[in-house]
């Protein structure tokens, strides 16, 4: 006599409750399929980072990709773009989210293949370096961490220089290697008459050393095997190393960072500091072997030389076969990184644009009142 008798809506009622519980079971479960990953992988994610080239070709000899860009050389000009995958293209644009050009790509494991065009596919190998001098180093087999350089260039011509690279290896001992090769030092000439008959007579002259050293190895190795070069009149070369803190350089550059020099030929004149300054030159002398300043203190003094003897100053570096490499390189860099300070001020003044982007007369002519003359004087 107590019981309510259910109605009509509260049949309604209860046959509803199925189905809107389980609507809510599926938009608030937390699936996981067992084997399976809820996430497909990215393509792009799969692709980033910096890809050597395996086939013979006349095609970009490395590649790089990070954060949506593809990036690849002509020369030492970057070429970027946009990247997203179409189904089996990679699709290139210049403006994010644009259309673009497709290119068909594989990978499979560690080897990308691209089709830069119909007929033809370059093969990429993926490097587990992040640019490309770590990627040269990590060939070298020998233990090299070279100095970083402030003011440097970018070497534009792979094809007219030799890397000749000093480090150490397990026991300490110092060991070269040329072009990748492990060599005797006697056997240095060799390897550059090697190099110089791959070119035309014309192109010998433009041959380039360019020195990968460690930087603990001592300048006494590093001079060794300069006079060799003196001795065959190969006098070209760079010192090569990391960019200092430039984080806008494309790690596909960093192989062609150097500091070009010029070796002195075996008949060059040599004179003292009083026939300079005879001449009307100032000296004034960085003095390794001392050891007694701090690159900061010699940019200091050398600043305001510099600014005394405009234009009539010499820079002589003075060391010992016991300096290491690296104290070394930072010298140099630093009369490099002073001289054109001035020379990019005067730019300016003169011209409201930097020194680098002037052109090549222009260039020279500030180049005769801020000169790079550097004399070297390795100490017995």
């Amino acid at each position: 006599m107590n019981k309510t008798k259910s109605g009509l809506p509260a049949k309604l009622k209860a046959t509803l409750v199925a189905p809107f519980a389980i609507l809510i079971f599926f938009l608030f479960a937390d699936f996981t399929l067992k084997g399976n990953d809820s996430k497909l992988p990215d393509p792009i994610n799969e692709l980033s980072g910096l890809w050597i080239k395996q086939s013979v070709d006349d095609f970009s000899r490395t590649l790089y990709m990070k954060d949506g860009k593809f990036s690849f050389t002509e020369g030492i000009e970057i070429r970027e773009y946009f990247v997203s995958t179409d189904g089996a293209s990679l699709v290139l644009s210049n403006r994010e989210g644009a259309s673009g050009t497709e290119i068909r790509y594989e990978l499979k494991d560690d080897e990308l293949r691209l089709w830069w065009n119909d007929a033809h596919f370059s093969s990429y190998k993926k490097s587990e370096t992040g640019n490309t001098l770590d990627q040269i180093l990590s060939q070298q087999k020998i233990d090299l961490n070279p100095p970083q350089i402030y003011q440097y260039r970018l070497l534009d011509n792979e094809d007219l220089i030799y890397r000749i690279c000093m480090g150490k290896e397990m026991g300490g001992s110092i060991a070269y290697t040329f072009n990748g090769r492990p060599f005797e030092i006697q056997e240095l000439e060799l390897w550059v008459e090697v190099e110089r008959s791959k070119l035309s007579k014309l192109d010998q002259r433009l041959l380039k050393a360019l020195f990968l050293v460690d930087q603990s190895v001592p300048m006494k190795n590093v001079d060794e095997v300069r006079q060799i070069l003196r001795k065959m009149g190969a006098l070209a070369f760079a010192e090569g190393g990391y960019p200092h803190g430039d984080i806008e350089l494309s790690p596909l550059l960093y192989h062609t960072v150097a500091l070009p020099r010029v070796l002195p030929p075996l008949n060059a004149k040599t004179l003292d500091k009083k026939d300079v300054e005879k001449s009307g030159g100032k000296v004034f002398t960085i003095d390794l072997a001392a050891r007694n300043s701090s690159p900061g203190e010699l940019d200091q003094n050398l600043t305001q030389h510099i600014k005394d003897y405009q234009g009539k100053y010499v820079i002589s570096l003075e060391y010992d076969g016991a300096i290491p490499y690296g104290q070394y390189v930072e010298s140099v860099d630093m009369v490099w990184k002073t001289v054109y300070r001035f020379r990019n001020k005067l730019a300016m003044d003169r011209y409201n644009i930097p020194y680098k982007k002037l052109g090549e007369d222009i260039q020279r002519e500030i180049r005769k009142e801020y000169p790079i003359a550097m004399s070297e004087t390795m100490k017995k």
